[in-house]
């Protein structure tokens, strides 16, 4: 009887030990977690503040213990260089304890764009975001995905859109050679766009994205001298798919782009489109382009474009000493993007 009552004692003495040694794991991993999940959010902040950005926030609040791990930042404010400010809505983020490196975010609301006295209102119902770090904390991955959106501005008017998806991902070691570069995304579909603009094409525009790799890392500190270190070494944007579906228009392309010395996008796109002469025609009876300018267009696109098969022309867009070029045609200037 004695004997069996010391093994029911040394049993529950047992248990009671790992638990405790569960428990003091568990609150070790989250402890650990937590600190790795605050710095590496302070060491991204400090990288865009040495690239010349001002980035602030409230937070972030820790909470989900003991298997989870919450974050609430509040007011994020991020302000570059060239003048514009964003501040968007609470960001609510969680983590599994056992994978605390995939975060899943929720970020619905408003976000304001500031630039001078132009103020611009982006309002989404839905926003949630997946971002993958790195053991040491970097961003490897991040995946974001908008609903329901309204865009407005004084001068532009409303504009409504069902989606937009963005996607940033870290190529290092990856693709042209040694070099790191960086994989973008974005997508933009049911574009509606606003009533006072009275488009020549359809108000609706279906769907919009590129999907390009910038190859190369551009350096940290002001933002000219950080591109033009950037173009010296190389660096460029390699335009994997750029799509536009607008009513009876349709293009596909792909190419490669430069900076040139006053950092003006240089480079050729290949693409193949659908419904041009139309387009052409339309923008024509609109008054947008002159008759005479249409029809030397259409010509020299018959004339030099390659036939793609289906109705597609296959139609170099080159860019240039400044300018834009459909085939052998001048379309517009080029400013340099800074």
């Amino acid at each position: 009887m004695i004997g069996r009552d010391m093994s029911r004692r040394n049993l529950l003495i047992t248990c009671l030990v790992l638990a405790a040694l569960v428990f003091a794991g568990v609150s070790g991993v989250w402890l650990w977690s937590s600190n790795r999940l605050q710095a590496g959010l302070e060491d991204w902040s400090e990288e865009q503040r040495a690239r010349g950005y001002q980035v602030d926030y409230q937070g972030p609040r820790m909470g989900g213990y003991p298997w989870s791990l919450t974050a609430r930042i509040e007011r994020p404010t991020v302000a570059a260089p060239n003048g514009w400010r964003w501040q968007g809505p609470p960001l609510e983020g969680e983590a599994t304890l056992w994978d605390p490196f995939a975060i899943d975010l929720n970020f619905p609301g408003r976000h304001v764009i500031r630039r001078a006295k132009v103020t611009a209102e982006l309002t989404a119902a839905e926003a949630r975001a997946q971002i993958l770090l790195s053991a040491d904390g970097r961003l490897s991955q991040a995946t974001a995905v908008l609903s329901t959106l309204t865009f407005s501005q004084a001068k532009i008017g409303k504009m409504a859109a069902e989606t937009l998806r963005v996607q940033v991902r870290e190529l290092s070691g990856e693709g042209d050679g040694a070099r790191p570069s960086t994989r973008y995304l974005a997508e933009v579909t049911g574009l509606v766009l606003p009533k006072r603009a009275r488009v020549p094409l359809d108000q609706r525009i279906e769907r919009v994205s590129l999907e390009a790799v910038l190859v190369g890392t551009i350096p940290s500190g002001p933002q000219r001298e950080a591109l033009h270190r950037w173009r010296a070494a190389g660096g460029k944007l390699e335009i994997q798919a750029l799509t536009l579906v607008w009513g009876e228009l349709s293009l596909n392309g792909q190419g490669t782009l430069v900076l040139d010395d006053d950092l003006r996008p240089e480079g050729r796109i290949t693409t193949r489109v659908r419904g041009l002469p139309r387009t052409l025609d339309r923008l024509a009876e609109a008054g947008v382009i002159d008759r005479g300018v249409a029809a030397a267009i259409k010509f020299a696109l018959f004339a030099l474009a390659g036939a793609g098969g289906n109705g597609e022309m296959v139609v170099p867009i080159t860019l240039r000493d400044g300018s834009l070029y459909l085939g052998p045609v001048r379309l517009a200037r080029i400013s340099p993007v800074l």
